[in-house]
């Protein structure tokens, strides 16, 4: 998949190309399964009309410049190989500044859709707007591909149990410790990626040899907690349990995962390690002395021992 970080970058690329493409624009934090369904039907339209499929969207949530915080289920980097997964072409990445949020939703069509990224057409999402204050509707998009003689389509909601799927309804899934619901509507488990760091080596005291990441940044924490997780080293599974929290019983200021892989016995400080959540075991809490806390973690151990056994 072709990246680029500046409309002028992708427009010189795609001229020199002569290149026309069929777009689709949005956040797509998780590239959850409404995600999903519009970027095939993207590709499949721009494979009919042999145009290239391409993906705008923001490094940012629009909603900081209202001033609220939006943690991502997927960073931007990851959310970059979920799209190309899918067969995305292309995929223009910016950063969603005041400049962009002034435009007229009519100087956003022409200078950033029809003549910067060359769309003869476009496929948005049911809840799409653009242009200064979201003016810009499907009806007015509709209005200006039919001017310009483009493909235009929107896709309905996808809804599982009643309601839209929807980054917001996940976000709020994990944040419960739902993370087993949170993959149906994702259509595979939640995960984060991150570098070994050491840490304190306080859990090899207690018999547990343990990998240590912190949260990647601007990442979505989960409900602090033991984890039912199976993590992939070097490409390979394994499962095992992890504690997502601020160990309070060692009284910590910082949140960090700890996991503790079944079946592997060796460290491997530095590598970059993708952790999936399965399952919420317990909450976090605090122990009067460590021979409770080292009770406890065999009692974790075996719980997740035993749900692991429904995923092999």
């Amino acid at each position: 998949m072709k990246y680029w970080q500046s409309l002028l970058e992708a427009k010189q690329e795609l001229t020199h190309l002569k290149q026309e493409t069929l777009l689709t624009i949005g956040n797509f934090d998780g590239v959850h399964l409404g995600h999903q369904e519009v970027i095939r039907q993207t590709v499949a339209l721009a494979k009919k009309n042999k145009l290239l499929p391409l993906g705008l969207t923001f490094r940012n949530h629009p909603a900081e410049l209202l001033g609220e915080e939006r943690l991502l289920i997927s960073p931007a980097k990851v959310r970059r190989r979920l799209l190309a997964a899918y067969q995305l072409a292309g995929l223009l990445e910016v950063g969603f500044d005041p400049e962009l949020a002034e435009l007229t939703p009519e100087t956003f069509f022409y200078q950033w859709v029809k003549e910067g990224l060359r769309a003869r057409g476009l496929v948005i999402g049911h809840d799409f707007r653009f242009g200064r204050h979201g003016r810009g509707n499907f009806e007015m998009l509709r209005r200006l591909c039919r001017h310009e003689k483009m493909l235009i389509k929107q896709i309905p909601p996808l809804r599982a149990a009643g309601e839209v799927i929807s980054s917001s309804r996940i976000r709020r899934l994990l944040q419960k410790g739902e993370v087993k619901a949170g993959a149906r509507l994702l259509g595979r488990p939640f995960f984060w990626e991150g570098r070994v760091i050491r840490g304190q080596q306080l859990a090899r005291k207690l018999g547990y040899k343990t990998a240590n990441l912190l949260p990647p940044d601007n990442a979505l924490l989960p409900l602090f907690g033991v984890y039912l997780i199976r993590a992939f080293v070097a490409d390979k599974p394994y499962f095992g349990v992890a504690n997502l929290g601020m160990r309070p019983t060692f009284d910590f200021k910082n949140p960090l995962l700890e996991v503790h892989l079944f079946n592997l016995d060796f460290f491997f400080y530095d590598q970059i390690i993708c952790v999936e959540f399965l399952e919420y075991i317990r909450e976090e809490r605090v122990f009067a002395n460590l021979e409770l806390l080292k009770e406890q973690i065999a009692t974790d151990v075996a719980v997740a021992q035993k749900l692991a056994k429904e995923y092999t």
